[in-house]
């Protein structure tokens, strides 16, 4: 019996994601045309020309990490253009299920909360007071709430929107 683990050892000797050079990754980024990271919503993917050349202010992060589905690692459906931090410091080594960005979102199963801290406070709807926590109100009955639930856990959105609450 052939462990998945051998199977992926072996696709690894034939697939080289290192042989991505940072031109095509550059291309690659700009070509997609996601100007926000998908994930957290927040940091900007921009892409620019500098001396004729693409670049980019992303990284191509692997949906399927390279660990696990090496096969997978070239795959342009598997790259995700996502900020430095939802790639590398809070997806990384994580096992929890989260949306497919090109196949689901949010959409109209999650919304922004407003939660007066204080006694109510015409101040902190128009943004003039700190005294509100942003919350993040998943619909119960949304096909997709586990993911949605494993997004805002993975990249920490209560606190991240909560520490820019004042934008």
């Amino acid at each position: 019996r052939i462990m998945m683990n051998d199977i992926n050892n072996q696709i690894s000797r034939l697939i080289d994601y290192s042989s991505l050079s940072s031109e095509l990754r550059h291309e690659l980024l700009s070509s997609i045309n996601v100007n926000v990271c998908p994930y957290c919503n927040r940091q900007y993917t921009t892409s620019y020309k500098k001396d004729a050349e693409n670049r980019t202010m992303a990284y191509l992060d692997h949906f399927y990490p390279k660990s696990k589905f090496q096969l997978y690692s070239l795959s342009l459906y598997n790259f995700i253009p996502s900020c430095a931090n939802c790639n590398s410091r809070f997806k990384i080594d994580r096992n929890i299920d989260i949306l497919f960005p090109y196949e689901q979102g949010f959409d109209d199963d999650a919304y922004f909360k407003v939660v007066p801290t204080a006694p109510f406070d015409i101040k902190s709807l128009i943004g003039t007071s700190n005294e509100f926590e942003i919350d993040i109100h998943v619909n119960e009955h949304s096909t997709f709430k586990d993911k949605i639930e494993g997004n805002i856990e993975m990249f920490e959105l209560k606190s991240i929107y909560q520490s820019h609450k004042q934008y």
